[in-house]
This record gives C-alpha cells, structure tokens and sequence, in this order.
C-alpha cells in the first residue's frame, strides 16, 4: 500500500508517505481506485509541483492514536491530513 500512496505525492515526498504508511494501523482493504477515474469517463492527470501523481479516491485506514499524531512532524502532519 505505501508504494500506491506515495504515488499520490510529488517524488520528494516519497520517504515520507511510505514510513507513514508503514506506521498507521492496517487497513482492512486497499485504496480503491483513483480520483481520475470514474464510471462515465476518465478524467486528466493531475499534477502536482510539476510531476504526475495519482490519487486514490478510498483510503480505508482506520483513524491513528492521538500519541501516533501527537509525534508527526508538520511534514508528516500534512501527509496524513492531520494539521
């Protein structure tokens, strides 16, 4: 799962999505899908800091601890949409 979110992240980001990703609890499913797609058509890429990212459009991890939260750095915050 970490190398599919860090797809959802410009390159430099990487390290970071996938040692988060490491550490949130385990999701029941995988990401499903991607923002770009849908039942009637797809849509453009997105860019993101001029590099293609893809989006998942359902991360199903549950919810971390508040002390998991409480240690992110702001970088990390931003990642898991915690700030």
């Amino acid at each position: 799962m970490s190398e599919s979110l860090a797809r959802a992240f410009p390159a430099r980001l990487a390290p970071v999505v996938t040692g988060i990703a490491q550490a949130l609890p385990a999701a029941p499913l995988g990401p499903n899908g991607s923002v770009t797609r849908s039942n009637s058509r797809a849509w453009p890429g997105l860019v993101m800091a001029g590099e293609p990212v893809v989006i998942p459009q359902r991360v199903y991890n549950p919810e971390p601890s508040p002390r998991f939260a409480a240690g992110l750095s702001p970088v990390e915050a931003v990642v898991t949409a915690r700030k």
